[in-house]
This record gives C-alpha cells, structure tokens and sequence, in this order.
C-alpha cells in the first residue's frame, strides 16, 4: 500500500533542521486525515454525457456533482483532495 501524501509530507518536513516545532504541529494538524480520491478519466466520461449528448451547463453540472458525491459519500467534504489519473 502506498505511503499516505500526509505521512510524505511530514517525512520531509521532519528532515528540514530549521523549522520549529510548533510550524510542524500546526502542518500535521492540518493534513492529518486527508483523503484521497482517485478519479479515473474513463470514468469520468462514462459519469458525463457522452456521444454529443446536448446538455444545459447547469445539468452538466448537476451531473458532475452528483458524480463527485457518489465518490465522496461518507468522507469528511474539508478532507477530500481529487486525484485524476
């Protein structure tokens, strides 16, 4: 399993002599408990109207939201970082 961006982030931070302790407990505060949410391209697309389906901007965006929602459902909104891959 890949190492949490978090737990990266700190590692590094940890390395840097000339940063204070309390600097490093307000970063790790503030990332701890990120969530990663990887969105596939495909995926995507299939999500969103395709074949030249006509839509309104304000249905594409319906659409979308209801996407991330479902990807989403149950993750903390302030915690969730959006990967496309």
């Amino acid at each position: 399993m890949a190492e949490p961006l978090a737990d990266k982030i700190m590692r590094k931070v940890k390395q840097l002599d000339d940063l204070d302790q309390d600097f490093i407990h307000a970063l790790s505060e503030v990332l701890s408990g990120l969530q990663k949410v990887q969105i596939k391209i495909a995926d995507l697309r299939a999500a969103l109207p395709s074949g030249g389906s006509p839509v309104t901007p304000s249905e594409m965006k319906q659409r979308f939201e209801d996407y991330l929602d479902q990807l989403t459902k149950g993750k903390e909104p302030g915690k969730v970082r959006i990967v496309l891959e």
